[in-house]
């Protein structure tokens, strides 16, 4: 069983390989390749699958950018296996086959990729804990109902990291301002087509507001008076919503008109 730390390839850019070089003996300068046009034909996937494996697949990339070297043609031909795998599996295809071609006549080269994608790896089990300060409290009860990913389902990786994500704006918002996954791992079971999901989310504890100090280039309000603006106090705990309410507040206010 394999354990991943998911990192999406969706329209990622992948390492630019060194572009090659013919030597000139008699004169020692380089001689440039003859660039050529290159038509890339994926067939096999559809969809959103099609056009991230077109995103990410590097010769055509490569080849919507302009005419390409020959050599540099081939070396990535040779890579497109690598690059349509890595498209693929966040969308569950960990097991994609691909039959390619590279054919040219004159400058003129094709390259194909007929992509069976193979089954999908579908969640085994979901398993998702809370901890720290916060872990009863209705947001992150929310946080984990709402969790997309479900036993049966096909182990996308955009939900579940959008997911992951949900937790750390729920923390930030509700003051818990040093929450951390403690663990966060997706294990694949290749043999099984079979994915479990582990998530530990540490809450920490929830902060709480401080003294608020306004500061001004001159003096011109009394800081008492601005102090009534102020809709929480010193101990109270920490919410975004509120120190928006207090900018959006001051914003506003006749004083600081224009």
């Amino acid at each position: 069983m394999a354990r991943y730390r998911l990192t999406t390839a969706i329209g990622r850019l992948l390492p630019t390989a060194l572009r090659g070089f013919a030597l000139c003996i008699a004169c020692g300068r380089p001689l440039a390749a003859q660039a050529a046009k290159v038509k890339v034909v994926i067939e096999g996937v559809h969809g959103d699958a099609a056009d991230n494996v077109r995103a990410v697949l590097q010769i055509a990339r490569e080849a919507h950018a302009g005419r390409i070297e020959p050599g540099q043609i081939q070396r990535l031909h040779r890579k497109a296996d690598d690059d349509i795998d890595a498209a693929l599996q966040p969308f569950g295809y960990y097991h994609a086959r691909v039959t390619k071609s590279l054919e040219h006549e004159g400058d003129n080269w094709t390259a194909r990729y007929v992509i069976d994608p193979g089954p999908v790896v579908r969640v085994r089990s979901v398993n998702i804990a809370v901890t720290g300060e916060g872990h009863d409290t209705p947001v992150f009860e929310k946080a984990v109902s709402a969790f997309p990913l479900h036993r049966g389902d096909t182990l996308l990786h955009l939900p579940y990291q959008t997911a992951k994500l949900a937790f750390l704006t729920a923390a930030s918002d509700s003051g818990y301002l040093k929450a951390r996954f403690d663990t966060s791992v997706v294990l694949v079971d290749r043999t099984a087509d079979t994915a479990q999901i582990d998530i530990r989310f540490n809450t920490g504890l929830r902060a709480t507001f401080g003294p608020v100090r306004f500061h001004q280039e001159k003096d011109i309000l009394d800081s008492s008076f601005l102090a009534t603006r102020i809709s929480f106090k010193p101990g109270d705990e920490f919410r975004h919503d509120k120190l928006l309410d207090l900018q959006t507040s001051l914003a506003a206010d006749p004083y600081w008109a224009h």
